[in-house]
């Protein structure tokens, strides 16, 4: 089980939603996430509002895939 350094639910608002999926695009992960949040954050992005993001949604990320998606906010 992962420990994750923050607090749940994680409320990213709508300005910044467009950098954090341009951060995941532009580290090459984009592709690499579970389907299921990807939609969700396109659905976000079609209708100009925020995602809330539940522990439950990062832990569908695969280790492999959160190490670089830790790294990447770390940055």
């Amino acid at each position: 089980m992962r420990h994750y350094p923050f607090e749940f639910p994680i409320n990213v608002p709508f300005f910044y939603r467009r950098t954090l999926i341009d951060k995941i695009v532009q580290a090459g992960l984009w592709d690499e996430l579970p389907v299921a949040l990807i939609i969700r954050l396109l659905e976000a992005e079609k209708h100009g509002s925020g995602i809330t993001i539940t522990k439950d949604d990062l832990n569908t990320i695969s280790d492999e895939t959160w190490k670089k998606v830790e790294k990447l906010l770390k940055a």
